[in-house]
């Protein structure tokens, strides 16, 4: 028999850090846009 589900939370935790770790790149990228925006 195999476990087919996480634990509820276990999941959530997971799934919020990778949310954030997600936000956090794409909020760089952005931020290195910019800056070769500027030095064009």
């Amino acid at each position: 028999m195999h476990i087919r589900y996480l634990p509820s939370a276990l999941a959530t935790a997971s799934f919020r850090r990778d949310g954030h770790r997600r936000y956090q790149m794409s909020l760089h990228d952005s931020l290195i846009e910019k800056e070769q925006e500027n030095l064009l």
